[in-house]
């Protein structure tokens, strides 16, 4: 067999460049451990901020649930006679937040005739026990940090 042959052979099992050679084609090993490396690398810097963004999101829960409870507590003391706050958040006319099956946050009131505060504290997650405030003058306090 001349080498004419043994060439024509090869041929079904490497593909052909457009040009029509019998160049290989593929990765090298070390252009694949760069695009690992590189992949590694953007993961690292990318992971903590989607995890800070996620943590972000979840917080709009507790804020919009802060100020419905906020607002059904100043409904409750309007309605009753002698006006006083409630720290039950199952006696305001609302969905109980609690209940919720997917919270993140649990809910909790402190009251007094004449004042409130309402606070979420983080269930669970990297936040978990962390706290967000509201109290009956709408000023947002507490030590939740994104």
């Amino acid at each position: 067999m001349n080498k004419e042959n043994k060439f024509q052979l090869n041929k079904k099992y490497y593909p052909q460049s457009p040009k029509g050679d019998l160049s290989l084609t593929g990765f090298t090993l070390l252009e694949v451990l760069m695009v690992v490396i590189i992949i590694g690398v953007l993961a690292t810097l990318a992971i903590p901020q989607y995890t800070k963004t996620v943590e972000k999101a979840r917080a709009s829960e507790a804020y919009s649930n802060l100020g419905t409870l906020r607002k059904a507590e100043w409904i409750f003391y309007q309605d009753r006679s002698p006006q006083t706050f409630t720290a039950v958040v199952a006696s305001l006319d609302i969905e109980n937040p609690n209940s919720m099956a997917t919270r993140n946050f649990n809910y909790t009131i402190t009251a007094s005739s004449s004042t409130f505060t309402v606070t979420a504290t983080r269930a669970s997650g990297t936040n978990a026990g962390e706290t967000i405030t509201i109290n009956q003058a709408g000023a947002i306090g507490g030590n939740w940090t994104p």
